[in-house]
């Protein structure tokens, strides 16, 4: 009975008019962003950002949401059962809310640091050693506790922290466009649904959603830029976010359906444009991706300085894919680095001090457990040459 009430709640949310509006913008905009030439979910989101500034939560999240579906949609079926799967086991984790204090999220973060590790391509170690880089740029600012400002190099711009939103789009938009203008042009396929690999490419592209949503641990670098979004409307990702904005949580998930629909509509009517457009040259798409970035950040503060941030960004995340160094796992990293700050000091401090905290509490230690488990297996021969690319994106 709750769970209908829940939905009942959510699909009052999720069908407001502005709230469908902007459900179908993402929708058509991750289709044409999956059709065009190395593109994909991961851009179209970071560009998107600065939208989610002058928009309810609900409509923010649900643009994303139609955004990363739109680009990675595989079956009608396969989409309407993982927002099924979503909604059933979202009331079994609200009851694990409650059983979460301040070290029991310390080690959610760092369960979902090491995923981050295991689901990018490439180096352990590099993966790791953009993990902790990513905690070290979200240290930047104003210490939590006593308000002394951190590695801010006396720059002004810089004592309330980094921008996520310059970050991301730097790294995600502007660096990603620039490395894939080295690549040479291939030919692009798309996956016909109605094949049997896109029937079964279709049951994955959604069920990142449930981990997401419902424990705050993203599995692919489009996740982590929905939970940046989030943080940007003050809702802390987690078990809790059930707990404290229902209405948020049962829109996303009921919306999930209607973007199902959607996308299903979309592609019957758009399938002739979207086919023409892996033929567009990507050097003609960089100076529109620069252009619109540029008039995203700036319109958020009105400050050049974010605008040069991005542009800096950009260039060390072109360096960075250069080296073989997955920015996803940093991006990652800079998100969970407040809150894991927070909430260690919390826990230490109820703790008077003591470390064993971490590992006297069932649930703190088991998360604990599966992160160390997590990055030995993957560090072993046989797994870390199959290693999913799952958190890298298109």
């Amino acid at each position: 009975m709750d769970l209908l009430a829940n939905l009942a709640m959510g699909f009052g949310a999720a069908t407001a008019p502005s709230v469908l509006m902007y459900c179908f913008a993402g929708c058509v905009l991750g289709m044409i962003a999956s059709a065009l030439p190395r593109v994909g979910p991961v851009a179209i989101i970071a560009m998107l950002l600065p939208v989610t500034y002058a928009v309810p939560p609900v409509s923010a999240l649900v643009m994303l949401a139609g955004a990363y579906c739109g680009a990675r949609f595989g079956s009608f079926f396969a989409g309407c059962v993982g927002v099924a799967v979503v909604a059933v086991i979202a009331p079994p984790l609200t009851e694990l809310a409650f059983r979460f204090g301040p070290a029991e999220y310390f080690s959610l973060a760092i369960f979902g640091l090491a995923c981050a590790v295991v689901f990018s391509s490439g180096s352990v170690i590099k993966s790791i050693a953009m993990g902790v880089l990513g905690l070290l740029l979200g240290a930047v600012g104003a210490d939590p506790n006593s308000g002394v400002t951190r590695y801010s190099f006396d720059v002004p711009e810089l004592n309330g922290g980094i921008g996520f939103v310059s970050l991301a789009m730097g790294m995600f938009a502007i660096g990603q466009t620039i490395a894939n203008l080295s690549l040479p042009d291939e030919p692009r396929v798309a996956v016909n649904a109605a094949t049997p690999a896109g029937w079964r490419r279709g049951g994955a592209r959604f069920w990142p959603f449930i981990p997401m949503l419902a424990l705050g641990i993203p599995l692919n670098a489009a996740m982590a830029l929905v939970i940046g979004a989030m943080t940007i409307h003050r809702i802390q990702p987690g078990p809790q976010v059930m707990t404290s904005h229902p209405q948020v949580f049962w829109g996303v998930v009921v919306s999930l359906w209607i973007v199902v629909v959607m996308l299903a509509v979309l592609t019957l009517l758009l399938g002739g444009i979207r086919a023409r457009l892996p033929a567009i040259p990507i050097r003609w798409l960089f100076p529109v991706i620069v252009l619109l970035c540029a008039i995203g950040i700036y319109s958020i503060r009105g400050s050049t300085f974010d605008v040069g941030m991005v542009a800096a960004f950009g260039f060390i995340g072109y360096l960075f894919i250069k080296l073989g160094c997955q920015p996803a796992p940093l991006l990652l990293g800079f998100v969970l680095g407040p809150a894991m700050e927070e909430n260690l000091r919390s826990a230490l401090s109820l703790a008077q001090g003591e470390w064993s905290v971490l590992l006297t509490r069932p649930i703190s230690a088991s998360l604990l457990g599966a992160a160390a488990a997590l990055l030995a297996v993957v560090a072993l021969p046989s797994i870390r040459a199959k290693r999913s690319e799952t958190f890298v994106g298109d």
